[in-house]
């Protein structure tokens, strides 16, 4: 019995662009492919390389070389056509631009010629040229079945290809969604860049020269790999090989046409457009922030973030399980992958208010101070390990998830912020967590994960580790250096009445209507940085803990660097517990710098125990 698998090739080919597209071959992106995406950014990238390449020509010399990377494409053979037909799989953005700039080149061709005299040498040669482009690098002579067709040898996805054969044609279709409008802006840009690089000569022979150099860059200075699969899943792993690094939207894109492709044949258009929109709303969004939302999400559901060697088909289990490799989608299987889409996107869009810090949930059931801590913990502590987690904890009684922002807070700081545990074993167990509220939410006991954080907290941060990281903490001048210092301060602060009280349990903070402003509130040295007073043992303890406390902006504008005898009235009238305290000194010596750091050690030490 053969070897299917020696039947499944990959032949890369490093080659002009021109040679490409003037192959007989045709390229069709699918319908499920993500539209057209590139932006001003992009073309001006596009058309400053060929500005680099033709500025080499025209200043005699032989062309300068530029690789656009890869094209990865598989087979789709058309019944009863002779040419090769090729699915692309990535480089359609690519692949849309070149043609773009191709049918300008003939557009500046026709339009040279046309201002020409009818008995002028040029005007015949500039309309073969025009007419040689066209069939070279834009239509395709086939036949199927005894009939003659012409084939566009670049076609888009279905909701972008009848516009953009009529931009191409010289029309001005109607835009009917962002794709459209983005094309119509990119043939525009291009073709400006064109019409002024030949306004720029006064005589047509200069114009059809500078032309000529345009089609030399892509038959010669411009070059692509092509790699042509003959089997789809080679096709699809190769694309995600190649853009592991996170240049490309990967695993969204992937997600994106497998989804779209299995649903294609049993759903109807409304389901699909449903998921397009979706999948549209998700791959908005930066590269890198699809790519973080994804892993956090397969985390979320699987136990592990994605590695390399995660596959399609591991994505489409975790998300989409509706699909599966060996049968086709039933009316029912489509509706469950709908559900699916949905989800995900649901998800995606919790993820975004998780990492910017707001609330994912219903606010009812919560206020402003516990919705602050998780501000507190993903915005400005910036830890985001805890992502998986707090997806999946969404599907918890709010109280709940309130009381897990609350002890993830105070774990993040011990844990990450300040003693810098492994990653790794805390993702791990987090991520588990994640996997058990999405099997069984009601499940969930917050005694067990607070046990698992407390045996992590024992190995890697232990009370004298902990003790020592916080009595080292120093003001820095940096601009990003200090959200730690101020964290803790606000946080001793919100707790200070509870400690004083003999704390008990769990920290609780005795006034939730006071919100702390990370943002607008400041560090203050109590003897002042540049003290218009010097002291000498002073100025060697400016920024140490004991000497650092929290203000709000106002407040810190109206101490300035004053002496303690003319802050100290401030300190007093403070609202805030630990500033009132400083206030009740007579003064600011070195043991009461030391004194208080105790103090603030003392708290900090009990505040976050796990």
């Amino acid at each position: 019995m053969p070897d299917e698998k020696a039947k499944r090739l990959i032949a890369p080919r490093h080659q002009s662009v021109a040679r490409l597209l003037g192959a007989q071959q045709t390229f069709q992106a699918p319908r499920y492919q993500r539209n057209y995406a590139w932006g001003n950014h992009e073309i001006s990238t596009f058309l400053r390389d060929m500005a680099n390449c033709l500025q080499s020509r025209l200043a005699g010399g032989e062309g300068k070389h530029h690789f656009f990377g890869g094209l990865v494409t598989v087979d789709a053979p058309i019944p009863a056509s002779s040419r090769s037909n090729l699915e692309v799989v990535d480089g359609q953005q690519r692949l849309a631009t070149f043609a773009m700039l191709i049918s300008q080149i003939r557009h500046a061709l026709v339009a040279v010629a046309s201002a020409l005299e009818t008995g002028d040498k040029l005007k015949p040669v500039l309309e073969q040229r025009a007419a040689m482009i066209a069939t070279s690098y834009e239509v395709l002579q086939d036949e199927i079945q005894l009939e003659n067709i012409e084939v566009a040898r670049v076609q888009l996805s279905a909701p972008d290809q009848p516009f953009f054969a009529a931009l191409l044609a010289g029309g001005t279709p109607a835009q009917e969604r962002k794709s459209h409008r983005l094309l119509a802006d990119a043939y525009k840009q291009i073709g400006e860049y064109v019409r002024e690089l030949i306004d720029s000569v006064a005589d047509a022979p200069a114009k059809a020269e500078r032309l000529h150099y345009l089609h030399e860059v892509l038959k010669t200075d411009w070059t692509i790999i092509h790699m042509a699969a003959t089997d789809k899943d080679d096709a699809y792993m190769l694309f995600q090989v190649l853009n592991d690094r996170g240049v490309s939207l990967t695993e969204g894109e992937l997600l994106r046409s497998a989804t779209l492709e299995a649903m294609e044949k049993a759903a109807g258009l409304g389901q699909i457009s449903e998921v397009e929109e979706l999948w549209d709303e998700v791959l908005a969004e930066e590269p890198h922030i699809v790519r973080n939302a994804i892993g956090w999400l397969y985390a979320s559901q699987i136990g592990q973030w994605p590695s390399r060697g995660t596959s399609l088909d591991d994505y489409m289990l975790a998300f989409f399980p509706a699909v599966s490799r060996d049968t086709r989608l039933d009316t029912r299987g489509v509706g469950e992958l709908v559900e699916q889409m949905r989800r995900l996107a649901t998800e995606f869009r919790g993820i975004k208010s998780l990492t910017a810090g707001d609330w994912p949930i219903s606010a009812a059931g919560s206020n402003s101070w516990q919705r602050n801590r998780l501000r507190l913990l993903t915005f400005h502590l910036r830890y985001t390990d805890c992502i998986s987690l707090l997806i999946a904890a969404t599907n918890l009684p709010c109280a709940v998830f309130t009381r897990l922002v609350v002890l993830l807070e105070r774990f993040a700081f011990r844990y990450h912020v300040i003693g810098e545990g492994p990653r790794d074993r805390a993702q791990a167990v987090l991520n588990r967590f994640a996997v058990d509220i999405r099997r069984n939410a009601e499940a969930f006991e917050m005694a067990a994960l607070r046990g698992e954080l407390h045996v992590l907290v024992e190995r890697f941060v232990p009370d004298a580790t902990f003790m020592a990281a916080v009595e080292q903490l120093r003001y820095t001048r940096g601009q990003f250096g200090n959200k730690p210092l101020k964290y803790l301060l606000m946080t001793l602060e919100d707790f200070h009445r509870w400690f004083d009280d003999n704390p008990q349990g769990d920290p609780v903070c005795r006034d939730e209507t006071r919100i702390l402003d990370f943002e607008s509130g400041t560090i203050e040295h109590v003897y002042a940085q540049h003290a218009d007073d010097q002291d000498p043992a002073l100025d060697a303890m400016v920024d140490t803990l004991g000497n650092l406390t929290f203000l709000s902006g106002p407040e810190n504008d109206r101490l300035g660097s004053r002496a303690f005898a003319h802050k100290r009235p401030l300190f007093q009238e403070s609202g805030l517990t630990m500033n009132r305290r400083i206030g009740q000194r007579e003064a600011w010596t070195v043991q009461a710098i030391e004194e208080r750091a105790a103090q603030l050690v003392a708290m900090a030490m009990r505040i976050f125990q796990i």
